[in-house]
């Protein structure tokens, strides 16, 4: 009877906790996406896989492109948390400013259908433009509404944005295949978008008081403009080398190369839903102006964050060579899964010192590193397809490349503002400490050597080195578990 009661409280405590219901959801929807992304790489094959993924291309271009509003908007509604009145006006103007935003994709829309753009023709596109056109304005809008309502910590509104588009999708993978699945994945975007923009517009977070402010439209626009660089160009560095093999390798490569990407990029998604969750909290936290408060926090965020995503990564290349097997169409995905996943991971190592530089209104160094590190990208890249003429994976090591050198600066530029040490040594191993370091480089080794039998060792050395630290994130999720409050501002 006791341990009839325990069990009953211990469920109502689980349903009555925002944090665990939500992070169950996003957990949920990943591995629906996981899953559903190796049923469509079945059902569409390289060829049609790639013209999806030119058509996801286009997406990603249209949602980075717009000019910071959305990421302003919910820093600013953090920084001016107590003057609900300035806040107000702040929603307002930032709906204006995003209207201007979907009038521009309506021009380029006329401009396709006038002129029209030669290369898309190569993956087919035609009048599917149109729709991704449409996918854009409502993503415009939702995502400025995702940023209110993550800041005002209303889970339900963004648990269904994020869910609903890969739920739908996941209903369609079973009933059609090749081009009509192709047409209904975009349809499940437009429906997906259309039903979360009803929702967040009936929901009751948004303010009924407030005024459309010129010059608050000014703020959202400078402080944006450097969110927007630092976003465009953070996004460009992948998209870039999409780009670069849509346009020099086959559309079978570019379908491999998609397919590797959104496996190894699902790994961090289940840390971005967290990070996602905590961010206001993060840039409340680290806006202190007392420096030891600050380090003291940016070293409790990165032992949580970064220490976990590496160890997502290691267990995942056990795994790879079993998913690769399944999938005899996309057995050439091994090498480039693996390496674009301890590419990938390398980003986590810059948390903390580039959402500092954030909370202290630096968006402009952070800006200028970013747009620093998509040139070194693409500059290597076409070098190496230019001159070496290698494989599509080799340019996989460009990317690594770009974000190294943006961790690097990140964190130099973090310290500097600390007035901490900024000798060369102290910022790699602040950047990738020896307990990281190690079984990163064995990892790669193994990655290269091909060997899949020895993929379990980066695991274990990981496990050995960071014992104590694996010990501390269970302290942390505990903590938040118990007390889901402690993410509010």
């Amino acid at each position: 009877m006791i341990k009839s009661k325990r069990f009953i409280y211990f469920i109502k405590k689980i349903l009555s906790n925002k944090v665990i219901l939500y992070l169950l959801s996003r957990y949920t929807t990943y591995f629906i996406q996981l899953i559903t992304s190796i049923i469509i790489a079945v059902k569409l094959g390289p060829f049609y896989y790639g013209i999806w993924g030119f058509i996801l291309l286009l997406i990603n271009y249209f949602q980075i492109f717009n000019f910071g509003v959305s990421n302003s908007i919910g820093i600013l509604m953090v920084q001016y948390k107590n003057d609900n009145h300035k806040v107000n006006d702040f929603i307002k103007s930032s709906f204006l400013l995003i209207g201007l935003l979907s009038f521009i994709v309506v021009i380029i829309a006329f401009y396709y259908y006038f002129i029209g753009i030669p290369f898309f023709s190569k993956y087919k596109i035609g009048n599917l433009f149109y729709f991704v056109c449409l996918i854009a304005i409502m993503s415009y809008f939702n995502f400025l509404l995702l940023s209110i309502y993550r800041v005002k910590n209303r889970l339900f509104e963004i648990a269904f944005f994020q869910s609903i588009i890969p739920l739908l999708i996941f209903i369609l993978v079973f009933i059609f295949q090749e081009e009509i699945l192709l047409k209904s994945l975009i349809g499940a975007y437009l429906f997906g978008h259309l039903l979360s923009l009803i929702l967040f517009l009936k929901g009751k977070t948004l303010p009924k008081n407030g005024n459309v402010n010129i010059r608050y439209a000014s703020i959202i626009i400078n402080k944006g403009f450097y969110l927007f660089i630092y976003n465009l160009c953070f996004y460009l560095i992948i998209i870039s080398s999409k780009t670069i093999i849509s346009i020099f390798y086959s559309v079978e490569e570019f379908g491999i190369f998609t397919f590797s990407y959104t496996l190894a990029n699902a790994l961090m998604l289940l840390l971005e839903a967290f990070s996602f969750l905590v961010f206001p909290k993060i840039i409340d936290k680290l806006n202190s102006d007392n420096p030891i408060i600050v380090v003291n926090n940016i070293n409790v965020i990165r032992t949580n964050y970064v220490t976990l995503a590496h160890g997502f990564v290691y267990l995942a290349l056990i795994f790879f060579p079993l998913i690769i097997k399944l999938l005899p169409k996309f057995h050439d995905a091994y090498l480039s899964l693996s390496l674009l996943s301890l590419t990938i991971v390398l980003y986590t190592n810059s948390f903390g010192y580039n959402t500092y530089l954030l909370a202290k209104n630096n968006e402009k160094i952070v800006s200028k590193v970013s747009l620093f590190s998509l040139f070194l990208n693409i500059i290597i890249s076409l070098l190496l397809v230019y001159l070496f003429k290698v494989r599509f994976e080799v340019l996989i090591f460009a990317i690594s490349f770009s974000y190294l050198f943006y961790g690097y600066f990140c964190i130099y530029s973090g310290k500097k503002r600390l007035n901490y040490d900024l000798s060369f040594i102290n910022i790699i191993f602040d950047f990738i400490p020896y307990r990281l370091l190690i079984p990163y480089l064995f990892a790669i080794f193994i990655v290269l050597l091909k060997e899949p039998f020895l993929n379990f060792f980066p695991f274990f050395i990981f496990i050995i080195l960071n014992f104590q630290n694996l010990k501390e994130i269970l302290r942390t999720i505990k903590q938040i578990v118990n007390r889901p409050n402690l993410i509010n501002i």
